[in-house]
């Protein structure tokens, strides 16, 4: 009977400790970390439209975080530490930063003495001084012809000399967390060496020079100086001044970027369908064209041609409809000065019909490919290097039958407007 008493006293205070450890564990880890990652929830959600109220709540969440108790046998305390690192990420990228004391944040600073650093051809060193209240910073050299150092706060650019007669321009940027401040490096060229000119002289009336040699004593014949005065060269020197060319963006051409895209809607006719004429109906007609140009007049690229029609071949008794897709590869020409220029296109693809016929209670759909081509011709005038408006006339050619062997041939003629795009 004693040993039963012992055992289950024994069980109780088992049961009890379980307990109390359970507890204990739970109290050092909830609520604090349960508030953290609802508050940090928060700030991923406003970080976007609010970065300055994210970066206060990513500080809030962290605080909770940190004043969670740890249990220093619960492996879940990594857990915590990745929280923490989390936030501490979230605050940086909203650009603040947490105060060296620990009472909080505040916004991030990074700048620059000076934005701009001009050098004659000659080798020279400029220092500019960078402030910002970030851990670090880094600089990014981006010129071959530049070294740059770092001494404390201050920033040295050293570059060497320019042999060329050309100015040379770069860029270097400094880094602070998520913050770039950029300065724009520029150095002279050498002055261009001048021209010699050299003495011209002038023939006299004989269309001899001053200097032609003559020697009455030699006693040579009359027949002898007329040979010795035909083999006399003169040289003349000739001055070609040196012709610097100055890009002008007013006068000179605009030079486009190769790739070409251009999207058009508008209207054609018919075309023909052999099981009649249309009594009435419309045609809409929308293309897609993209293309890389090779040099100034010629590209290739990929053409689409899509048309819908809707039309009524019996005063509606009898109704229509389909849609013709052409897809293939295509030529592109374009002429013209300046923004204004003439544009034509041809190739070759897949022209798909699918048709849809509804009679009283009866309908039928069916679709069918076969190859076809088209043309097209228009103009087209750019605003700037990139946007512009254009007008198209194309014609598709072709022809496809269904299954009945009835045909349909596309439009002779379509007229779409477009936006058209170089990038």
């Amino acid at each position: 009977m004693k040993h039963i008493q012992h055992i289950i006293v024994c069980f109780f205070f088992f049961i009890a400790s379980v307990y109390v450890h359970a507890q204990q564990q739970a109290g050092c880890y909830t609520p604090g970390r349960d508030a953290g990652i609802r508050i940090y929830n928060t700030a991923e959600r406003m970080k976007s439209s609010n970065p300055d109220d994210a970066a206060q709540q990513y500080w809030a969440a962290l605080r909770e975080f940190q004043s969670t108790q740890r249990c220093p046998d619960k492996p879940l305390n990594h857990d915590l530490n990745t929280w923490e690192s989390r936030c501490r990420n979230g605050i940086v990228a909203c650009n603040w930063i947490p105060k060296k004391d620990g009472t909080g944040i505040e916004r991030l600073i990074l700048e620059v003495s000076l934005q701009t650093l001009e050098f004659d051809g000659a080798s020279g060193v400029k220092d500019v001084v960078v402030t910002t209240n970030a851990d670090n910073w880094t600089p990014v050299n981006r010129l071959s012809w530049c070294n740059v150092g770092r001494n404390g706060n201050r920033l040295s650019v050293t570059c060497a000399e320019n042999s060329g007669t050309n100015i040379r321009e770069g860029m270097i940027s400094i880094t602070a967390n998520a913050l770039t401040k950029v300065i724009i490096v520029t150095q002279a060229g050498k002055p261009a060496q001048p021209v010699e000119v050299k003495p011209v002289t002038e023939p006299d009336n004989d269309g001899l020079t001053e200097e032609c040699v003559e020697n009455p004593e030699t006693g040579d014949s009359e027949e002898e100086m007329k040979r010795l005065q035909e083999t006399v060269t003169y040289q003349h020197a000739e001055i070609v001044p040196e012709v610097t060319h100055v890009y002008d963006p007013v006068k000179s051409p605009v030079h486009y970027p190769p790739l070409y895209l251009a999207v058009t809607a508008g209207a054609s006719s018919f075309g023909a369908y052999s099981i009649g004429e249309i009594k009435s109906g419309a045609t809409a007609v929308f293309g897609l064209d993209i293309a890389y140009f090779f040099n100034k007049n010629f590209g290739a690229g990929l053409k689409m041609n899509y048309s819908n029609c809707n039309v009524d071949f019996s005063n509606g008794t009898f109704t229509y409809s389909d849609q013709l897709l052409l897809v293939g590869p295509a030529l592109y020409g374009l002429w013209g000065k300046e923004n204004f220029a003439f544009t034509a296109s041809a190739g070759i693809g897949g022209l798909n019909w699918k048709m849809t016929n509804t009679s009283g209670a009866s309908k039928k759909d069916q679709s069918n490919t076969a190859a076809g081509g088209f043309i097209s011709a228009g103009f087209r005038y750019m605003f700037n290097r990139n946007f512009g408006i254009g007008l198209n006339v194309q014609s598709v050619i072709g022809s496809v039958q269904n299954e009945e062997r009835e045909t349909r041939t596309p439009a002779k003629l379509g007229v779409s407007p477009g936006l058209h795009f170089r990038f």
